[in-house]
Parts: structure tokens; C-alpha cells; sequence
């Protein structure tokens, strides 16, 4: 009987051991500079005996790994090492990690950085940070929102907790370009503001993101923007089996498959549905917003040197609130929904160990309308109709022509299409100007082309060079074209040591000017030239640790030929449609005002190499603009000062907890004239005080428990967010409500318990 019971217990130990949860890893090596594969690099599990050597192919599968987070390194011979943190491994699955490794500098004397989880660029003026995707999922304050990830950053300003409007250093949300696989898109959120790029939550799904870019300032020439750039690359379908995922989280209630298509080709398909309808009374929130969105990626294996990825995005906003409850809360009666398309194709081509080219074709929608009425006697007072549409071609070719010597090339080109069809009641306006009603229709259109060039060096393997020129143009409605802008672009970074960089840039910028923001004035004033933005950048990188960098950057932007409102010269048109508002119908501006901003920023980013991590970002900042009476005046977003810091730690394999606290001073606005308000039954303020006021400084602290669940064949992940963990009260405006004739202040939200669930099949 004995030996029966020791029996059964080996047994039972031995199925046990058979049946611990584990998983596979896999992934391509990749030359950084030509994105050709790398036979022969050595992949090791940090702090486990597992590991790989890549094929002919540069591919690589480590099987059997029991679950877990691990950091993986890569090192070959010629080529820096590299330590990829926060690779997870999941139950039955296969987690797909694809590096690229940078070539050694080859003389004797050589000052090479060995970064180790930081590439030498990664230290490089702009302080271009990037997410991983592992990164992206637990950010404390994200709650699921790809968007929320990036207020971990020293650059990102706040405007509103129920929004996530990216505000760089100072500028506009107009201000930012958003890249999806290469390929341009108009906005990325639910509920998009004409012309801007915010809106109060992502419709990306995250779980296929597989890395973010964020560059804040001394871009190279293939980019263009006047104050961020935000370059995702999405994660492809499961190229070996079947998989499926459902989700449970802010963004709503959703879930994905993916599959192989033969061939190493692949798909996903993702659904989601929002849920924020139930928790409107919890959020303060008037109406019933709701939203939907499917998007889905086909990944076509066309050949060794040839790769071809297909994107589609369609989302659906919606929003109503009725006659009870606008009198209930001394709003209007609404209704207002988006319909967005993203439809787009990217080619990878390898030029054999010359370079690479990424060319793309995309077509990008909206199509919204909204119309309001009192509800004391139903009558409308605006009704909005808008279609925004543009047709996208992009080329970037990258040449290698020695290991110290490459260039880029490529153009970018444009149609852009908004037709406007709108109804605006007579009102009397700030100045207190009787506007008659009118009808608008119109249909303004805009097509640009771009054509850019860089030559990037390496002088005494210590001094790396980037010298780049962007030449753009633009003709608007009615044949009337700009004249053609040169932007030169000048970098360098000198490698003081292994563990310490300098580097500099200088730039010029620009971005079309929304066709929102001109629809009303197309028939009568136009732009002579975009808005040009000057960057001069100048940093100092310092990778501590092979997992810790500190860098701090010094910055300065100045605006020409930005927008002025000839009716309204003292406010600043381009940072209207922020938060909840949108562009004004403005039909003549005058294109010769200025703007600047300037500051200093420290960031410390350290990765999860054993149970730690951390992004701690502050700044003193600036911003600026001079009205078209010139005087110079705030912009909304002058913080005047931030901090940012995000810390997490992996209490164990199953168990993770991150908070993430936020501090800044609050936005500029006008103080309200209120006697002058109630007298004449709209909000009157004093030209001398427009935009020369701020509001109380803001504070939050977010936090974020994670619990992972691992199965045979399967994993549960729940986890739940506390935005606003404390329950601070902080201002958002102080507005005149039409409604009630006074002068109220609202609050952002309050304490919002976020729970997530994501299980992975």
C-alpha cells in the first residue's frame, strides 16, 4: 500500500510537471540600418539556461518556456548587444519578438555606446521615446487608451480628464501627425474634433500594438509636423495557428482572432463595443455617448525580400442627450455622431544589402453630423454637416552605402476633401456683434506634395550626422497655390563616451492648416503660406545603467504666419478645437501672427530588467502667441511647469502593481467680465485680460493592480485601474453658461474605477 501512494504521487508530480503552463517565443534578427536578416545571433533568457541561435533567415523559436515576463538579449559578432525587456510569456501561445541590431563602429579606437536595453539612437536629440507593447498594456493612467500612454512623457500637457488630447510642448492638438505602419492617418480617437487630433478615448486596440514612437521635436526630414509625431507599428496575425482574445476594458467590451493565411502570411480581426453609456452618472456625464469600431490587418508574405501589410479601421461615435435631461442640467438637446475609415496598404521591399523602402497607399474619412437646440422652445441653433476625406501616397527609401554613410529619400502626397454643409442661428458674439443666421455650403479642398532627402554620417566614430531638406506645397480651393517651402534639417550627436551623449539640432517645420479651421473663409481669405515652426533642440543623454537613461533637453519653437481672426485678434484660432470645442466660424483671418514656446525637460526611463520600472519626466515651460494687436498673450496650454512620473513593480510572475502621478500648472484662460455677461446675455470678456489668467494647478495619481491568470492553453489577465486614485478636485474652466447666466466652474472627473479583463485563448 505504501509503494501505491508513492506511486500515485510520482504520478500526480509528473502530470503536474507536464502540465506547467508554457509557451513558445519567436522572432526575426534584422541588420538596423539595411533590415536585412542576421544568421548567427545568440538569443539568451536572462537569468534561465534557455536559449537560440538564428537560422539562415535570422529567425529564431525557443520552445517550452515556462510563463512568465522575461528580458531577452541578442548579440552576434560586428553588431551591438541588445536586451529587449518586458517579453512575456503566455500559456499555449506564441509571443512573436522581432529585433533589429545596430552594426559596431569597426576601427580599434572606436567609442562605441553599449546600451544594452537602449540603442545609441534611442539617446538622440528629440528624445524620441518608445513603448514597447508590453509597456503600452500596463501604463497605470492608459486604462487600455494608447493615447494615455504618452502623458508619461516630460513634452505632454494636460487639457482634460475625459480627453485625450496630445498637447507637445505648448502647441495645438492640430499640431500632431500620427503614422499607423507607415501609413498618415487623420485622428485615432472616438469623437474626433475637426482639424485636431484628440478626442476622449483610442479606438486602437492595443493588444495589437507592437511598438509606439514618439518624437517631440528634431525629426528627420520623413517626417513633418509642427510639434510631435506618433509612430505606431502594429503587431501582425498569428502566422502559425489559430488564436482568439476577448478584452474587457475603457475602451469597451470587444474581442479579436487571428490566423495563419499560409506561407508566413497572417490576419487578425478585432471587435469592440463601448460601454461608457453605463457609467455616465459616475462621470458627471450629460447624454449617452457610445461607440463601436472593427479594424482588422492581413500581413501578405510576397516573397524573401518583399512584405505587404493591409490595414482597415471603421468607427462609429454617437452621442444624444434629450430634452429632460438638457433642462435638467441647463444644456442643449443634442445629437451627434462620427462614422471614421481607415482603409490603407503598406510595401516593405529590401534592396539586398543596399536598404529598404516602405511605400503607402490609404484613403482616411470622417463623417459626422451634429445638430443642438434649446430645449425651452426647441429651436436650433447650429447644425453641422461635414464630410473630411483624403487619398494619402508616401515612399521613404533608405540606402546604405558604407557602414558610416546612408541616405533617405521619398515623397509624400496629399488630396484632402471636407465638404461643409451648416446652419449657425443669429447670435451676437464675444465683441458683442449681432450675426445674422446663415446658412454655410462649402467644399474646400487641398492637395500637397512633399519631397524630402537626408544624408546621415559617421565622422571619427564618434560624431554622427544627419543633414536633411524638405521641400512641400500647397494649393487650396479655387487654384490658389502657395509658394513652395524649403525646410532644411540639421542634427548631431557626438558620443562624449560609452555612457554619454551631446547633441543638437536646428529645423524648420510645418504642417497645412486644417481645412476645418478655413472652411468658413475659403470664398474669402486664404493662407500665403503654411505655418512654420522653428526647432532649435540641444540634449545631453547619459545611460546609467544598461537599463536606466537620464536625458535632459533644452528646446525652443518659434510660429510664423499663424492664423489671426480679423473680427477677433486677440485670441489665438488654431487652439480652438481642444476639449469640448470646436473651430469657430471665422470668414476672415489675416495669416501674419507668431507664437513661440521654449523650455527644459529631464526624463528618467528605466526599464523592467528585474522587478522595477519607472518614466519620471518634469519641465519648466513656456508657450505663447501675439494677438493681431501685438500683445503677446498665453496659450491655453502654457503648464508653465510639469511632472510626470510613472513607477511599477512586478511583485512576482502572477501579481503586478503601477501608480502614475501627475502634477502641472492649469491652462490659461479669460477671466469672465460677469456683470457685462448677465447685462447682454453672452459671455463678455475684457480685451486686456484675454488668455493672461491660468487655472489652479492640476494634480491626479492613477493606479493599477494586474493579476495574471495562466492555464494550459490559455490566460486570464485582470486588472483594475483607479484614475484619479485620491479623488482630487481640479478645475477644468470657468465658463459663462448660456443657460443659467452665470458664470460656473466645472470639475475634471472624480475617482473612476476602471475594471479590465483580458483572456487570451
Amino acid at each position: 500500500m505504501n509503494k501505491l501512494y508513492i506511486y500515485v504521487f510520482v504520478l500526480i508530480v509528473t502530470v503536474a510537471h507536464a502540465q506547467q503552463p508554457s509557451g513558445t517565443l519567436r522572432g526575426v534578427v534584422t541588420n538596423t540600418h539595411s533590415q536585412q536578416t542576421i544568421a548567427g545571433v545568440t538569443v539568451k533568457l536572462l537569468s534561465t539556461k534557455l536559449g537560440a541561435i538564428t537560422n539562415s533567415k535570422g529567425e529564431y523559436t525557443i520552445k517550452n518556456i515556462p510563463v512568465g515576463t522575461y528580458s531577452v538579449q541578442f548579440s552576434s559578432v560586428g553588431f551591438e548587444q541588445k536586451t529587449q525587456a518586458d517579453v512575456v510569456i503566455r500559456s499555449g501561445r506564441s509571443t512573436v519578438t522581432d529585433v533589429s541590431l545596430k552594426e559596431q563602429a569597426t576601427s580599434s579606437d572606436a567609442v562605441t555606446v553599449q546600451a544594452d536595453y537602449f540603442s545609441a539612437n534611442d539617446a538622440t536629440v528629440g528624445s524620441a521615446m518608445e513603448y514597447s507593447s508590453e509597456e503600452i498594456r500596463r501604463a497605470p493612467g492608459s486604462a487600455g487608451d494608447i493615447n494615455r500612454v504618452l502623458t508619461s512623457s516630460p513634452s505632454i500637457g494636460r487639457v482634460d480628464d475625459s480627453r485625450a488630447d496630445i498637447v507637445v510642448r505648448g502647441g495645438s492638438p492640430a499640431e500632431n501627425s500620427f503614422l499607423i505602419d507607415n501609413i498618415p492617418v487623420y485622428n485615432i480617437n472616438y469623437f474626433p474634433k475637426q482639424g485636431a487630433s484628440g478626442g476622449p478615448i483610442s479606438f486602437i486596440n492595443i493588444a495589437q500594438v507592437r511598438s509606439m514612437n514618439f518624437r517631440t521635436g528634431g525629426y528627420d526630414a520623413s517626417f513633418n509636423a509642427l510639434s510631435s509625431v506618433v509612430d505606431i507599428s502594429l503587431k501582425d496575425g498569428n502566422s502559425e495557428h489559430f488564436a482568439a482574445q476577448a478584452d474587457l476594458n475603457m475602451i469597451g467590451v470587444g474581442g479579436m482572432i487571428e490566423g495563419p493565411l499560409g506561407n508566413g502570411s497572417s490576419y487578425y480581426v478585432s471587435v469592440s463595443r463601448g460601454y461608457l453609456d453605463a457609467l455616465k452618472d459616475m462621470l458627471g456625464q450629460t447624454g449617452v455617448p457610445q461607440w463601436a469600431n472593427i479594424q482588422g490587418k492581413i500581413t501578405l508574405n510576397a516573397g524573401a525580400d518583399d512584405k505587404i501589410g493591409i490595414i482597415a479601421f471603421s468607427a462609429l461615435s454617437d452621442f444624444k442627450r434629450d430634452k429632460t435631461e438638457a433642462l435638467g442640467t441647463n444644456t442643449s438637446v443634442n445629437n451627434n455622431q462620427q462614422w471614421q475609415n481607415i482603409y490603407g496598404a503598406n510595401w516593405k521591399h529590401i534592396y539586398g544589402t543596399t536598404g529598404y523602402a516602405n511605400t503607402s497607399l490609404s484613403f482616411n474619412s470622417i463623417h459626422g453630423f451634429e445638430w443642438a437646440r434649446f430645449p425651452q422652445n426647441d429651436s436650433m441653433f447650429m447644425d453641422n454637416d461635414y464630410t473630411q476625406q483624403a487619398i494619402h501616397l508616401r515612399h521613404v527609401s533608405h540606402f546604405v552605402h558604407s557602414t558610416q554613410i546612408e541616405s533617405e529619400i521619398g515623397f509624400d502626397t496629399r488630396y484632402e476633401l471636407n465638404n461643409l454643409s451648416a446652419f449657425v442661428a443669429a447670435h451676437v458674439d464675444s465683441t458683442s456683434t449681432f450675426i445674422q443666421s446663415q446658412y454655410v455650403r462649402n467644399t474646400p479642398n487641398m492637395f500637397r506634395y512633399d519631397a524630402f532627402a537626408s544624408l546621415i554620417a559617421t565622422l571619427f566614430d564618434k560624431l554622427h550626422t544627419s543633414v536633411g531638406m524638405r521641400a512641400e506645397q500647397s494649393m487650396y480651393s479655387e487654384n490658389r497655390t502657395l509658394a513652395i517651402q524649403v525646410l532644411p534639417r540639421v542634427s548631431l550627436q557626438y558620443n562624449i563616451s560609452n555612457d554619454v551623449t551631446i547633441s543638437a539640432c536646428w529645423g524648420k517645420f510645418t504642417q497645412a492648416l486644417p481645412l476645418a479651421l478655413l472652411q468658413y473663409a475659403i470664398n474669402n481669405t486664404f493662407p500665403t503660406k503654411p505655418i512654420i515652426a522653428t526647432h532649435v533642440v540641444a540634449s545631453l543623454g547619459w545611460i546609467v545603467s544598461s537599463d536606466t537613461r537620464v536625458t535632459v533637453e533644452a528646446y525652443k519653437k518659434d510660429y510664423n504666419n499663424m492664423p489671426i481672426d480679423i473680427a477677433e485678434p486677440t485670441r489665438s484660432p488654431l487652439d480652438d478645437a481642444v476639449s469640448d470645442f470646436e473651430y469657430k466660424q471665422t470668414t476672415h483671418y489675416r495669416f501674419n501672427g507668431t507664437a513661440r514656446s521654449y523650455g527644459i525637460e529631464l526624463a528618467l526611463q528605466k526599464k523592467m530588467s528585474s522587478d522595477i520600472y519607472a518614466t519620471i519626466g518634469s519641465s519648466m515651460n513656456r508657450s505663447f502667441y501675439t494677438d493681431g494687436n501685438g500683445v503677446e498673450r498665453s496659450r491655453l496650454y502654457d503648464n508653465r511647469y510639469l511632472l510626470n512620473a510613472t513607477i511599477g513593480w512586478k511583485i512576482s510572475d502572477s501579481w503586478e502593481v503601477g501608480g502614475q502621478f501627475a502634477m502641472m500648472g492649469g491652462n490659461a484662460y479669460s477671466p469672465i467680465n460677469d456683470s457685462l455677461s448677465k447685462l447682454r446675455g453672452v459671455e463678455v470678456v475684457n480685451n486686456s485680460e484675454v488668455m493672461m489668467s491660468h487655472l489652479p494647478a492640476y494634480t491626479t495619481f492613477n493606479l493599477r493592480v494586474d493579476k495574471r491568470f495562466n492555464f494550459e492553453q490559455s490566460n486570464i489577465i485582470v486588472y483594475l485601474t483607479a484614475l484619479n486614485a485620491l479623488n482630487l478636485q481640479n478645475t477644468k474652466t470657468i465658463e459663462w453658461n448660456p443657460y443659467s447666466k452665470t458664470v460656473i466652474t466645472t470639475q475634471h472627473i472624480g475617482i473612476l474605477p476602471v475594471l479590465g479583463v483580458e483572456w487570451q485563448m
